[in-house]
């Protein structure tokens, strides 16, 4: 698997797996240009360009590819014919479209993995571990990496961690183990030492300028049902109009950073996780986490998009 001859470098053979992930997120500050129609019609399920390459596992299983499809709903279903301001969609209907192209990706292109941006009800719980390995991959080349566990890891954790890491232990000179302690700190440990002869580093802070998987839980209170993450209450119960993209326009939709403007590429993605800040307060722009992944995602699938219109 690994290309000796090159710096770094690592060779995919013609049996790299292939998973096929699906993304439905929005196209903030955008109508739809058919209006009705597209809600007849269905949103368009397209394809990236690119394959993203991961390391996965253990073994000759572990070099993979990632093919991305995707499907953006826009923001505003028209323009009031009279006051010319926007008008959302309604609940039932941009439910129904989501839920046909989702169906059209596991169908048509085998999309297995499928995932929401959170404000279309989506939850970080169901983000692939093959996304966090994409982001792994891009952060080559490195000899050195931090580690952050769940104070309260349990096997499956430990699993994850090593899932990630083992491709990339045979050339690792340093494993560090940064924030608080962990049960599954002493399983790491000997693992590492007894098989690549790694002795584990303890850490208060995420030394800088290293690739740091953090896999502890964030604040997953951006999902939840399509409708109240879109209108609230009255989205949920089916009361009501609802706010931002499923409703009327305003209300407390896409406040963050990047929605308030409508440019951003992660609008609503960007909001604040319980452990969202380095340990000890120590700014890190190589970590990689679910947050971290789902707006790469995001990011890659809004500019794919922006190419080819």
């Amino acid at each position: 698997m690994w290309n000796r001859a090159g710096a770094g470098s690592i060779c995919f053979s013609m049996e790299a797996n292939y998973l096929n992930l699906f993304y439905a997120g929005i196209l903030y500050g955008q109508y739809s240009e058919t209006g009705k129609k597209l809600a007849s019609t269905g949103l368009s399920v397209k394809k990236l360009g690119r394959e993203f390459p991961y390391l996965l596992g253990k073994g000759r299983g572990a070099a993979g590819r990632m093919l991305i499809y995707y499907a953006l709903l826009p923001q505003y279903s028209k323009k009031a014919r009279l006051s010319g301001k926007p008008v959302g969609w309604k609940r039932d209907t941009a439910i129904k479209m989501l839920e046909r192209a989702e169906q059209r990706a596991a169908v048509e292109w085998g999309c297995r993995e499928q995932m929401m941006a959170p404000e279309l009800g989506g939850t970080l719980t169901r983000i692939p571990l093959e996304l966090l390995a994409v982001c792994l991959y891009r952060q080559r080349p490195f000899d050195r990496l931090c580690i952050s566990l769940p104070e309260d890891a349990g096997e499956y954790d430990l699993e994850q961690a090593l899932e990630l890491m083992t491709p990339y232990l045979p050339r690792m000179r340093q494993v560090v183990l940064a924030g608080g302690e962990s049960p599954m700190a002493e399983r790491l440990e000997t693992y590492l030492y007894e098989e690549f002869g790694i002795i584990l580093m303890r850490e208060a802070k995420t030394p800088r300028g290293l690739p740091w998987v953090d896999l502890r839980e964030e604040e997953d209170s951006l999902g939840g049902d399509i409708g109240e993450a879109a209108g609230g209450a009255a989205g949920k119960s089916g009361a009501g109009s609802g706010t931002g993209v499923l409703g009327k326009p305003g209300g407390s939709f896409g406040k963050g950073a990047a929605g308030k403007s409508g440019a951003g590429s992660t609008a609503g993605v960007g909001g604040k996780s319980g452990v969202g800040a380095d340990p000890g307060g120590n700014g890190n722009s190589r970590r990689i986490s679910r947050m971290e992944a789902l707006k790469f995602l995001d990011t890659v699938v809004k500019n794919g998009y922006n190419t080819v219109s």
